[in-house]
């Protein structure tokens, strides 16, 4: 039942999730063109290099809220009393609804790394040096902690993002005061 929850969570948000990010990304790219086209300009190149830097963090940001939005609207807002009718124990759709925003927020982090990454190479233009002399200072910090330290540090990262997700389930849940509520 598990994986039939999680296909219909994944179908029922997949497309708003998906508009979502690819309209933030849309706004990404015209900050990063006008930083590309403005680089001589250094007041406007500036401000172009902070908005795309906030629309960066903002985009898992935006969905995870959105996500977040439907989890309750699903639970114990006007669509709760769908949700309960459903045969099984609430933890499994707590689980199922836990589960799908944990695969959202990884696929969010690595669109925000591809964005990190167009950032870094329109920094490199703007300053008229490579990609690769940007991007040194963190690859000299990778090589000097070693692959197991940076395997470490990449698994922690991970682990405290789905920490992060389930504990923001878990306080709605819990604090749900719905009439349905008994997880």
């Amino acid at each position: 039942m598990l994986r039939t929850l999680f296909i219909e969570e994944a179908r029922t948000q997949a497309a708003r999730n998906a508009a979502a990010t690819g309209a933030c990304c849309l706004i990404l790219l015209g900050f990063l063109g006008l930083w590309w086209l403005l680089a001589d300009v250094a007041s406007l190149a500036f401000l172009m290099q902070l908005a795309s830097m906030v629309v960066i963090i903002a985009i898992p940001v935006v969905v995870m809220v959105q996500v977040a939005v439907e989890y309750w609207q699903s639970m114990y807002g006007q669509r709760g009393y769908l949700t309960m009718l459903i045969p099984v124990r609430g933890r499994v759709q707590f689980a199922a609804k836990s589960l799908y925003a944990c695969v959202v927020a990884l696929v969010e982090s690595a669109i925000c790394l591809g964005g990190l990454v167009a950032w870094f190479a329109v920094l490199a233009h703007s300053t008229g040096s490579t990609i690769g002399d940007v991007l040194r200072p963190v690859l000299w910090a990778i090589e000097t902690a070693g692959p197991g330290k940076t395997t470490l540090f990449v698994l922690i990262m991970l682990i405290g993002l789905f920490s992060l997700v389930i504990e923001v389930d878990a306080v709605m849940s819990i604090g749900g005061q719905g009439r349905f509520n008994h997880l």
